[in-house]
């Protein structure tokens, strides 16, 4: 399946540096132009299905888009901006008394502010479920700047120095990825997560056909309890239908 993302339009908090968070803004007269302009570069795209935060101005984007498409957009809470507590409303520089890679950092919890650990769980939660439904469909997802943050981490892995600082993305900027998803035994999906960079899978499968380079895959034990994603970063064929993919690990979840 193919995952397109992007941030809703500007607003005027967005003119004004100010965190908006979970408080409600509408889209500005910018803000409903980038929505038209997106709309107008996504609409001979084959989308199945859009989905979008509750809050106004990632729907008003969102439905802009669908006009294109005859999809109703489908309100997900799960996609809602970062909860960002006492800073709602307030300029960005009032992280100040803080330092930036901590402010950013995954266990960040001050202010009555949402952990990042927190929204990447509820994220996580959203794109199995799509994956599972969506395998061979393409799906839109419009939401926010902070739900970008873990929709990257999923993709392309964890920041080193832990800061998610400069994961950003722009209004109205989209997002590509493509993604696989495979069940295994519990023998070989403890193979990868121990450790194996490469794995071995019969072509006669079309879906694996399509598997290239820059693809991730979501590996997950037949019975769900645990998944693992990862990049592929190489695939070599031989003549009697074998490709062995090279992957680099992005993320484990564990069993609950």
């Amino acid at each position: 399946m193919k995952l397109y993302f992007t941030r809703h339009g500007r607003t005027q908090w967005n003119e004004e540096h100010r965190f908006q968070g979970q408080t409600d803004i509408e889209l500005n007269a910018l803000g409903r132009e980038q929505a038209e302009l997106i709309s107008e570069n996504l609409k001979d795209t084959n989308i199945s299905a859009i989905f979008a935060s509750p809050l106004s101005r990632a729907m008003d984007t969102a439905r802009e888009i669908a006009k294109y498409h005859d999809i109703e957009v489908v309100s997900d809470k799960r996609l809602i901006e970062r909860g960002y507590g006492n800073f709602e409303g307030k300029n960005y520089e009032t992280i100040t008394p803080y330092d930036p890679d901590e402010f950013w950092s995954f266990n960040f919890d001050k202010e009555n502010i949402e952990r990042m650990d927190s929204v990447y769980d509820r994220i996580e939660n959203f794109l199995d479920e799509i994956i599972d439904n969506y395998q061979d469909k393409d799906v839109l997802v419009v939401a926010h700047g902070g739900i970008y943050r873990p929709i990257s981490c999923f993709f392309d892995g964890f920041p080193e120095s832990g800061s998610l600082e400069h994961r950003t993305i722009h209004n109205c900027e989209l997002k590509e990825y493509t993604i696989h998803s495979m069940n295994l035994q519990e023998k070989y999906f403890d193979f990868i997560k121990n450790g194996t960079k490469r794995i071995e899978l019969s072509l006669n499968d079309e879906k694996r056909q399509k598997i290239k380079v820059n693809d991730t895959i979501r590996f997950r034990k037949n019975d769900k309890s645990e998944a693992m994603t990862a990049k592929v970063i190489g695939l070599h064929h031989n003549q009697i239908g074998v490709v062995g993919i090279e992957i680099e690990p992005i993320s484990y979840r564990p069993a609950n």
